[in-house]
C-alpha cells in the first residue's frame, strides 16, 4: 500500500469494493464530481450524491474500498 496520497481531479472514476461501507445502493463505481481543500464532491453511478472529507477520500483509497478504474489509470500513466 502506497503511503502518498493519490492525486485527486474532477471526472476521475473509482470502483468500489466490499470495503466501502457507505454504499447502500450497491453501486460498483463513484466518479468525482468536485474537489476542493477540504472535501469531496462524488456521484454514484445510480445518480446520487455525496460528500467526504478529503483526508477520508484519501483514506478510503489507500486501504483499498476505492480503487481507481483503470481507463482512469491508463489514462494518468
Amino acid at each position: 500500500m502506497a503511503s502518498e496520497d493519490l492525486e485527486l481531479v474532477n471526472d476521475m472514476e473509482f470502483g468500489i469494493t466490499s470495503k466501502f461501507v457507505p454504499n447502500l445502493c450497491e453501486a460498483k463505481t463513484l466518479r468525482v464530481v468536485e474537489i476542493n481543500n477540504s472535501s469531496v464532491r462524488i456521484e454514484l453511478e445510480s445518480k446520487q450524491k455525496g460528500v467526504f472529507p478529503l483526508s477520508h477520500f484519501q483514506y478510503l483509497i489507500r486501504h483499498g474500498a476505492l480503487v481507481l478504474s483503470k481507463d482512469e489509470g491508463e489514462e494518468t500513466a
